[in-house]
């Protein structure tokens, strides 16, 4: 699968969307909770929790902000590393959360199955 999409808004464009630049600087807990549910569709409380402790602890919130940061990248089908992502959440936290938020909200409808009329049991497939 081509992984040749780019991000709809830039790292630095946080001004786009005042809410999650907000959030993400002042609550990252919050809306990377927020940005589990919206991309997953599971509870937030659960990942706003593992964050928040993760960072009061350890110091360490940015390996699951890393690993979600690439299963966004995966799904929309954009372009970077996980070496990248890590950098990203390492040194810029509140701009890649709020950059992750953006994301998910532009391509909330979107979906990732090339080939979709191939599969059997999809709609425009005849069942044989």
């Amino acid at each position: 699968m081509a992984m040749n999409n780019k991000w709809s808004s830039d790292i630095c464009g946080c001004c786009a969307d005042w809410n999650s630049c907000l959030l993400s600087y002042f609550c990252p807990c919050i809306q990377y909770g927020h940005n589990v549910e919206a991309f997953s569709k599971r509870p937030c409380c659960l990942p706003c929790l593992l964050y928040f402790l993760l960072t009061i602890f350890a110091s360490s919130s940015w390996i699951v902000s890393t690993i979600t940061r690439g299963d966004i990248r995966a799904r929309y089908q954009i372009g970077g590393s996980c070496i990248l992502d890590c950098c990203c959440h390492v040194w810029c936290r509140c701009c890649a959360l709020a950059q992750e938020a953006r994301e998910i909200k532009a391509k909330k409808d979107f979906v990732a199955v090339p080939n979709q009329m191939n599969q059997p049991g999809m709609p425009g497939k005849p069942n044989n």
